[in-house]
């Protein structure tokens, strides 16, 4: 009786590892209080390392508080600016809101090589397009909010995208616990 629940669920497997299939997505929460080094995330796996880590190469990007460090050899560019959206209406950008766009981006939208720079942002001013902003939330003058910018990372052959989603803990209200959304970029075959 329970004989066409199987083939559906060889189906989702399938579908679940077959390379064209939809990309998975992944939300990453980052503890960077650290003062003294920078937590590392391995885009591939969505694990966050320590900052002893450096010297493996198993990570492509380092978040320490509001700033962001690209290991030698990693390459960044903005793809999607919503920071005058985040900077004149706070709050009116959500993680909701902007999963389509963020779902959205597509090989396709993958610039020239040449595009592609070996830092981010680390500033919180609007005019360096950062992936977040300080001083603009209504509710508190000290408050930091995510741009919710949409950044490419190139690792070699292999292009995620990346977009920051808070810069607080999801339950505790920490500052400087980022969450992330990340996926990598691939091409249809």
């Amino acid at each position: 009786m329970n004989r066409p629940v199987l083939p559906a669920l060889i189906v989702a497997l399938l579908c679940a590892v077959t390379p064209g299939a939809a990309q998975e997505l992944r939300e990453i929460t980052v503890d960077a209080t650290s003062d003294a080094g920078y937590a590392l995330v391995n885009l591939v796996t969505g694990e966050v390392q320590p900052p002893d880590a450096h010297t493996t190469g198993n990570w492509q990007l380092g978040i320490k508080r509001y700033t962001l460090q690209l290991r030698d050899g990693v390459t960044a560019v903005l793809l999607r600016d919503n920071t005058m959206r985040a900077a004149l209406d706070p709050g009116s950008l959500t993680a909701a809101g902007l999963l389509e766009q963020f779902q959205g981006v597509s090989a396709a939208d993958i610039p020239a090589a040449d595009q592609f720079r070996t830092t981010l942002p680390s500033s919180i001013a609007v005019e360096d397009s950062p992936p977040f902003l300080y001083g603009i939330d209504p509710g508190n003058q000290h408050g930091v909010l995510p741009s919710h910018n949409i950044y490419l990372i190139r690792d070699g052959d292999r292009v995620f995208k990346v977009q920051f989603l808070s810069y607080y803990h999801p339950l505790s209200g920490e500052a400087r616990v980022v969450t992330m959304r990340a996926g990598e970029v691939r091409s249809k075959k």
